[in-house]
């Protein structure tokens, strides 16, 4: 073929190639623009957002970014963040694992009167094909399933649960305001949550269990400690209990729901909630930070230093009581940021 023939040929099929791609790219007038503050008092706001920075320095500066700005600002790119992936299980501490996936966590505790799940996923598929797995990967028997603590009742953290108590006869936890919640969801016919969520669980009377604010559970040498700390749901549950990291002992403080409420009134509920977390972990003497989503606590990344961590290198998962204290403090500050982004008193109602 001439050379010019052949180089009309490659500029044909290049464009080609070039308008199949960009036939394939949405137009730029449907990509999803940054939120917008119109009631903010910006002077004000700015004093907020240099408090939160202020309080992360580096090492929280993710925390910072993702709760004072990605998160309000542009909340499909956390979602992109929380897509649904394969995480493998895996052990952080000598009782506590990891049998979760990218989008939200999974955490079981083994004690010696059985295993506590924390959260069980978005629905049976996921209890199925990943949590019973995982349990069986780190070498628990998920016939050992005692209790699942519903964190909160949306149904990326409920959806497996009822798949779970009928097949290993677990026992539910959760709050009355959030059994309250989930009656009220089934009776509308419509879930809280991501969208296509399944209906919530009914309790069971005599398996299930209604927490109460302070109550405590012992389960042989494993003693929980549970809260009733609303805001993002009503009645959302947050637990402090022991852990051993190769046999040294930690405090875990697991607040249930960190995501702001996008009514702005609710933040109020929300911002008590964990400043009285927070005292509460302070007082218990916690200095390991759980939550229910893997972007929130860093669990993809510490759970991966974990796999190649070398003998006297510390538990990613340990962040002590000061880093502890500063994470709640900016998750605070952010939300009174919004508070503010929607012109309202950051202080009081």
């Amino acid at each position: 073929m001439h050379s010019r023939s052949k180089l009309a040929l490659l500029s044909a099929l290049a464009m080609g190639g070039t308008l199949h791609a960009q036939s394939r790219t949405p137009p730029v007038a449907t990509y999803p623009a940054m939120a917008e503050f119109p009631k903010e008092n910006k002077a004000l706001a700015a004093q907020y957002l240099a408090r939160a920075r202020a309080t992360a320095g580096d090492d929280l500066f993710g925390d910072f970014v993702h709760r004072c700005i990605a998160d309000p600002r542009f909340r499909q790119r956390v979602n992109a963040l929380q897509m649904n992936a394969l995480l493998p299980p895996a052990k952080a501490f000598d009782q506590l694992y990891f049998v979760g996936q990218n989008a939200e966590s999974a955490w079981a505790l083994d004690t010696a009167e059985g295993i506590v799940l924390f959260d069980a996923l978005e629905n049976e598929e996921q209890a199925r094909e990943i949590i019973v797995p995982g349990l069986k990967a780190v070498g628990l028997d998920p016939a050992r399933l005692r209790y699942i603590v519903i964190t909160h009742a949306h149904g990326d953290h409920y959806g497996g649960a009822d798949y779970l108590r009928k097949t290993y006869g677990a026992g539910l936890i959760s709050s009355a305001p959030d059994w309250a919640a989930m009656d009220a969801m089934r009776a509308r016919g419509k879930a809280d949550g991501p969208e296509g969520a399944p209906m919530p669980p009914a309790r069971i009377e005599g398996k299930d269990r209604t927490i109460a604010d302070g109550e405590v559970l012992k389960l042989g040498a494993t003693t929980l400690h549970f809260y009733v700390t609303p805001g993002h749901t009503p009645g959302t549950v947050s637990t402090i209990f022991d852990v051993t990291d190769q046999g040294k002992r930690h405090v875990a403080a697991f607040f249930g729901g960190f995501g702001a409420p996008r009514d702005p009134m609710q933040r109020y509920t929300h911002i008590a909630s964990m400043r009285r977390f927070a005292d509460l972990a302070a007082r218990a003497g916690a200095d390991v930070m759980l939550a229910n989503h893997p972007v929130q606590d860093g669990a993809f990344e510490k759970l991966e230093l974990l796999r190649y961590r070398r003998a006297g290198d510390a538990n990613p998962f340990v962040v002590g009581p000061d880093k502890l204290a500063r994470y709640y403090k900016v998750q605070e500050t952010c939300s009174q940021l919004g508070l503010v982004r929607a012109g309202l008193d950051p202080e009081k109602p």
